[in-house]
């Protein structure tokens, strides 16, 4: 892995002179020295600090429209499950160009030729191979650039950061096309308004890479063609947000109308009760801050008498569902490369997450405690079905009966339970579902519950693959044998009734 000195080292090292017979990429950040003078790393955080999973890495950097720049961003492919970009407007929802205004990893094109992409099905991991995109910022490259300056050796994706999106949002007091009841002085949105900045975002999951490298950002200067010094670029890039290039306002209405169903309805069935299911799950809104088109999310408010109860150590709480197949990358241990993605598992990541969230806050908030990813759960070979039984303590304590051994997963939640953030709700994510598996989040419509009734049987838009969540005491007699699954039967495929719109649901906000 290349070494990379960092924005510390700028002062004490001279920008070398690029090479007239090289190109943008070697003279800018591979020759030595360059990425010290020229390459600015994005902050990197868990995503559990922004209420995210907490298996994630979130790499991030704000940047300024300024049609004088461009925008050029390097990275090494991870050795991880999943990597994805993002480019979010002033206020934190994806740019509309191009139209989804992300990519996820197999849609990145290697920088070079003869590098590859791990997250092709069938290609293995190998450390040094690179990605790249540019961001517009308005402006047009100079048709010579100076020599040394060109990019056309490379294969970069391209985005461009100079309008506000227009989708996913409400035109004024009564839109024709969402059920809103809006509050008074909601402001109109800026519908393909200018944009002034915003935020680039790259998550990556469930890393093993031995060295990572944070990616960088370098800013081109479109007169010449070439870097600029890092030195010299805070009013373009800056790793602190900018009340400037951010809209706090409309930010703040997005979440209000899309995350609160006494604006925007929750689509609901009447409360499920079989299968002893204590859960009333809820797809998510249709827009969510600096949002992951390749996710979905389903997620539930636990009652109250029975988290009182659970908390004080009287009960445990059991989790049933079966768990969908997903890839055997990244490799563990991390100096293993063989394995790689086959392109036929369900989903491409799966995790089951503990929240608090706070539906009284304007606007709602919520805050990742843990999260479980797929490689956690205990499965039993012999199971075709997957079926899974998790077992969460609040106090450590746990069943005799509930071992791995009895194919049973324990987890102890009371390392992360907080008195300022107190547990209340479960969230589940999928990401990029098989074409030929229907039972995944993104099954189920946003806004509206994942169970209903059809033709007299209780039905849901996952199947088995929902949680079913209850509470049993610790000497409950159901530990006594092996674990088995639910016996909820398939019924992802099923027409779902037509259901009531409820604007007095808990719908755990994401």
């Amino acid at each position: 892995m290349l070494p990379f000195l960092g924005v510390a080292a700028q002062a004490a090292q001279a920008c070398p002179s690029p090479n007239a017979n090289r190109d943008f990429v070697y003279n800018f950040f591979l020759q030595s020295g360059a990425a010290a003078c020229y390459a600015i790393p994005f902050s990197l955080s868990s995503g559990s600090s922004s209420g995210g999973d907490p298996n994630s890495l979130y790499s991030q950097i704000y940047y300024a429209v300024n049609p004088e720049y461009q925008l050029i961003v390097l990275g090494f492919f991870p050795n991880s499950r999943f990597l994805s970009i993002s480019l979010n407007d002033s206020h934190s929802t994806v740019t509309p160009d191009p139209a989804t205004g992300s990519y996820y990893d197999s849609q990145i094109p290697p920088l070079y030729s003869f590098m590859k992409n791990p997250f092709i099905p069938g290609n293995h991991y190998t450390a040094d191979q690179m990605y790249g995109f540019t961001v517009s910022l308005g402006g047009s490259l100079t048709q010579n650039p100076t020599a040394g300056c060109s990019t056309n050796d490379s294969t970069m994706l391209n985005f461009s950061a100079t309008s506000i999106h227009s989708g996913l949002t409400w035109t004024g007091p009564t839109p024709p096309e969402k059920n809103f009841i809006l509050p008074a002085g909601a402001p109109i949105h800026d519908n393909g308004a200018a944009n002034p900045g915003g935020s680039l975002l790259i998550r990556d999951y469930l890393d093993y890479t031995s060295s990572p490298q944070r990616p960088v950002v370098i800013v081109r200067q479109l007169s010449t063609g070439c870097a600029v010094p890092a030195s010299q670029v805070s009013a373009i890039v800056s790793h602190t947000p900018n009340a400037s290039w951010l809209d706090a306002t409309q930010t703040n209405w997005h979440h209000e109308i899309y995350s609160l169903s006494s604006i925007s309805p929750t689509y609901s069935y009447p409360p499920e009760t079989a299968y002893d299911q204590q859960a009333q799950w809820t797809r998510s809104p249709d827009w969510v801050g600096r949002d992951n088109s390749a996710a979905a999310y389903v997620s539930t408010m636990l009652p109250s008498d029975q988290l009182t109860n659970f908390l004080s150590g009287s009960t445990v709480m059991r989790v049933r569902f079966q768990l969908p197949t997903t890839p055997n990358i990244p490799c563990a241990p991390k100096s293993v490369p063989e394995c790689s993605l086959t392109g036929t598992e369900n989903v491409r990541y799966f995790s089951l997450e503990f929240s608090s969230s706070d539906l009284t806050a304007l606007p709602p908030g919520s805050t990742s405690l843990w999260a479980l990813d797929d490689t956690y759960f205990v499965v039993n070979p012999a199971d075709p079905n997957r079926d899974v039984t998790l077992v969460v303590s609040a106090t450590g304590q746990f069943p005799s009966g509930a071992t791995a051994a009895n194919y049973y997963t324990q987890f102890n939640l009371l390392p992360y339970l907080q008195a300022a953030s107190p547990f209340n709700s479960l969230l589940l994510r999928n990401f990029l579902p098989n074409a030929t598996f229907n039972c995944s989040t993104f099954n189920v419509p946003n806004y509206t519950d994942e169970n209903y009734v059809s033709n007299g049987v209780a039905s849901g838009f996952m199947g088995a693959f929902v949680p079913t969540v209850d509470f049993l005491p610790l000497d409950s007699p159901l530990f006594t044998s092996p674990a088995s699954g639910t016996g909820r039967p398939d019924t992802c495929g099923s027409t779902a009734p037509a259901p009531t719109l409820n604007y007095k649901a808990s719908r755990t906000p994401v």
